[in-house]
């Protein structure tokens, strides 16, 4: 770090020296005409006072023969050295502003917050198709469970489930309720399960739900934010079923789910896990407004099974994961049905990985972060900035040509 700023302040020095030569310059140009200028006039510039002189004297005064005093060429080469310095000072501020920006950059990734909390962590890929869920629940009971009982030997104390693993409502069903209590107690871990959840008035969500090494479930829930349209819900859906009623047929679901609104973070002694559900990845404000809130270790639970899991849309999730990850700066830890499950630091970087199509378990330690990234922070102020400059750019270029035209 010290070598680099050594460097840019090397820059700066070069530069300053550079500008400091090209002004001397200008000054010598200005002196040697000011000579001219008061031998042509007999008069001295820096005096207080100017001898009457008209204007036919004045040109008379400055043909002299051959020699006559070049004002146009005065004022072009002045024109040529300006041009030349507002180059280097546009360059150089480019320089500086990027410099600036990589050593800022180097700064923040490198900083780590003060006493992290770490914590081992486990993303369960049990590769159950989820055409064969609902007729394979005690199956995928014994699936997950086993698979649970295997990661908290490697010692991990959070363990992830994907999304919607059970494809019921948890709440009303005790016999789920009793299985992932007993089996969170049984493995002393904190487990975040995925599965639909009914409230009262009717409406049906995407819910995460969290289990801790006590059996208790958390009344806390996190329901998904951004649902798949024409997957989990379908817009106007009665315009749909009268209009183009395949369109409508093409959801999962018999019933449309409900979004949730709220970032609902889960406490745990380590911090604050936050939650995002498949598409909730493609929206990074949701990320964002769990950061603020106070995540200190975002979870996704996804469900990619009801595509082709070898296709480019999987890998797609996974990139937006990492994107999610870094812009937050904090881990993410990603669950997937049929992959891909994943672990992924603050900086984007893979800690564990489970290919498409494969059962496993991605577990490693992870870090709680507290620091909040500038992304966090102002989110995408500068693309609206960017945005604005270009909308004003615009007709200010044209009115610009049309004024040269009018001249």
């Amino acid at each position: 770090m010290k070598k680099v700023v050594i460097i840019l302040v090397l820059f700066l020095f070069l530069t300053g020296k550079v500008y400091a030569d090209e002004y001397s310059l200008i000054s010598e140009y200005i002196s040697v005409y000011t000579e001219e200028i008061e031998g042509i006039l007999d008069y001295d510039l820096i005096g207080e006072t100017m001898p009457e002189f008209s204007v036919e004297d004045f040109v008379s005064k400055t043909v002299k023969g051959e020699n006559v005093f070049d004002f146009q060429g005065l004022w072009e080469r002045f024109k040529e050295i300006i041009l030349k310095e507002i180059r280097w000072i546009s360059g150089s501020l480019a320089v500086v502003i990027l410099l600036s920006n990589l050593l800022l950059g180097i700064g923040l990734m490198n900083k780590k917050d003060e006493d992290r909390t770490v914590v081992k962590v486990a993303a369960i890929q049990g590769n159950v198709n989820m055409d064969a869920a609902g007729s394979a629940i005690y199956e995928l009971m014994e699936v997950y469970g086993d698979m649970t009982r295997e990661a908290a030997e490697e010692g991990a104390d959070i363990v992830v489930w994907p999304e919607s693993i059970f494809p019921f409502k948890l709440n009303r069903y005790s016999i789920l309720q009793e299985f992932v209590s007993s089996l969170a107690v049984e493995c002393n871990v904190t487990l975040i399960v995925g599965a639909l959840y009914g409230d009262a008035d009717g409406k049906t969500y995407n819910t995460l739900y969290m289990v801790t090494p006590d059996g208790s479930i958390s009344d806390n829930l996190y329901h998904k934010r951004h649902l798949v349209p024409f997957g989990e819900y379908v817009p106007m859906r009665k315009v749909f079923m009268t209009l183009i009623p395949p369109l409508a047929e093409l959801s999962a679901l018999d019933d449309d789910l409900s979004p949730g609104d709220e970032t609902a973070l889960f406490d745990t002694k380590w911090g604050k896990l936050g939650g995002l559900i498949c598409f909730d990845s493609i929206y990074e404000e949701l990320t964002r407004a769990s950061v603020r809130d106070g995540a200190n270790l975002m979870m996704l639970p996804s469900n990619d099974s009801w595509w082709f899991t070898t296709s480019v849309e999987t890998y797609q999730n996974e990139t937006q994961a990492m994107l999610r990850a870094i812009e937050s700066g904090r881990y993410l830890v990603r669950a997937g049905n049929t992959g891909i499950s994943s672990i992924i630091t603050e900086h984007g970087e893979h800690k564990a990985w489970l290919a498409p199509e494969t059962k496993g378990i991605a577990i490693s330690e992870v870090e709680m972060c507290t620091h909040t990234t500038l992304y966090a922070r102002v989110g995408n102020l500068l693309v609206y900035l960017c945005i604005a400059f270009v909308l004003i750019l615009y007709p200010l270029d044209f009115l610009i040509e049309k004024r040269k035209k009018q001249i």
